[in-house]
């Protein structure tokens, strides 16, 4: 989110959702609040797989927000995130 808002772009929370909007106020994205009140952020996409540095367990857990190391575990061992 501090990335986002240094480049300029705006959030919104509100009425379940999590609205994206870049600096010159266009929706880019609108992520719905799951029943566990979080803010999921899901890319059906294609995969990319770039790491700029290889992470330890306990720094990509404070990097994707402070999910639980468990969370942080299984995205590795899924192999959804590379380099850790």
């Amino acid at each position: 989110m501090g990335q986002l808002d240094e480049a300029g772009f705006f959030t919104t929370i509100g009425g379940g959702e999590c609205v994206i909007t870049d600096p010159d106020g266009n929706q880019i994205s609108s992520i719905p609040k799951t029943s566990k009140r979080l803010y999921k952020v899901t890319y059906e996409g294609e995969t990319v797989a770039i790491a700029e540095e290889v992470l330890m367990p306990e720094q990509f857990h404070r990097r994707m927000g402070h999910v639980s190391i468990k969370t942080a575990c299984k995205l590795v061992k899924d192999k959804h995130v590379l380099g850790i």
